[in-house]
């Protein structure tokens, strides 16, 4: 009895007098807290389709800062840049590539839903798992420099050469359906890789201007607009942006019904925004985790000072209301769907 007694009496190294037994006995208490954080100890990669330092970029590390404090576990977040084709190879990656537990999120071109339907696309928009919206875009046409066009009319009687991401990208089929629903004579030029290349081509003289995100513009090259130096011809969105309302909204330029129609579609992507994916087959459990973490970035104090630095017009969305709303803007009409089909695939 005696020698039974000490053997259940160990203690630890160190003597600290705890009996073995009962340290056992909190460890395996412990198992079912470690098991119950699935991030624990893991590191999600958030992919963006823009180079370092790009809008996607930017987005993507304000978030990367902010939300492994909401996540049980903490795990570690980076950003991954995957420029290319548009937004095309991040999109595809994530889809068909990234690991799908939950470790893979990503932030594409809002127009994703218009681009699935390129020939380069090897994804299906609504069957992304949707974490949330973390600020609504605006892409606008702009120029720059002496003798380019300056408003709608000479953008109608006179060719400018627009940089573009890619003949896939949203941007290049911007040009293409504002030449088929308005006549504007813009004539896209491909192979920039990201907003930044744009930029810098614009200020190089190679093109009459771009068309990127407002958010890029007014970021990248605010003394552009402090010195009036750059004409922001059009702006794309279902309503105008608070900072635009001065600049001719796409919607408004559709000489036909049908036109306007095609338009509505495109200009769509303004909602859709800069926002958080995850790959289709996430378990729900992971996807749920994540959007109540996203949920709770949003309202958390650092983040929102932070945010207010980069966009003070935030405007997120819950990843299920945005889910819903992307399903809301898949294409029915045969005739518009072979239509859009049409546009975007014209190099």
């Amino acid at each position: 009895m005696h020698v039974a007694k000490r053997a259940t009496q160990e203690r630890t190294p160190g003597g600290s007098g705890r009996p073995l037994m009962a340290l056992l006995a909190l460890c395996l208490s412990a198992a079912p807290a470690m098991a119950a954080d699935p991030f624990a100890g893991k590191t999600i990669s958030i992919y963006v389709g823009s180079g370092a330092g790009g809008v996607y970029d930017v987005f993507g590390r304000l978030v990367a800062r902010h939300i492994s404090r909401h996540i049980a576990g903490q795990p570690n977040v980076v950003v991954q840049p995957m420029p290319g084709a548009g937004g095309i190879t991040a999109s595809n990656f994530i889809y068909n590539v990234a690991p799908k537990d939950g470790t893979a999120m990503g932030i594409v071109s809002p127009s994703i839903g218009v681009i699935e339907m390129t020939k380069g696309a090897r994804y299906q928009t609504s069957k992304y798992q949707w974490i949330g919206r973390i600020v609504s875009t605006v892409n606008v046409t702009y120029t720059r420099g002496p003798g380019r066009a300056t408003n709608i009319e000479e953008a109608r009687n006179r060719e400018s050469t627009i940089a573009v991401t890619g003949a896939g990208s949203a941007l290049a089929i911007f040009t293409r359906v504002m030449g088929e629903t308005a006549g504007l004579r813009f004539k896209p030029i491909n192979g920039y890789v990201d907003a930044a290349a744009s930029l810098l081509a614009v200020e190089r003289g190679e093109v009459d201007g771009a068309t990127t995100s407002w958010n890029s513009l007014k970021n990248m090259r605010p003394q552009w607009l402090e010195d009036k130096s750059v004409n922001v011809l059009l702006q794309y969105a279902p309503q105008s942006h608070s900072q635009l309302t001065h600049v001719p909204n796409a919607l408004d330029l559709g000489r036909t019904k049908e036109d306007r129609e095609l338009l509505a579609l495109f200009m769509s992507a303004a909602d859709v925004g800069l926002a958080l994916m995850a790959p289709p087959e996430t378990p729900g459990e992971r996807v749920a985790i994540l959007r109540t973490a996203f949920s709770a970035m949003l309202g958390d104090p650092e983040f929102k000072k932070e945010g207010a630095m980069i966009e003070p017009d935030m405007d997120p969305l819950p990843g299920d209301k945005l889910q819903a709303l992307i399903a809301a803007t898949q294409v029915d009409s045969p005739q518009l769907l072979e239509k859009v089909r049409r546009i975007v695939n014209t190099e």
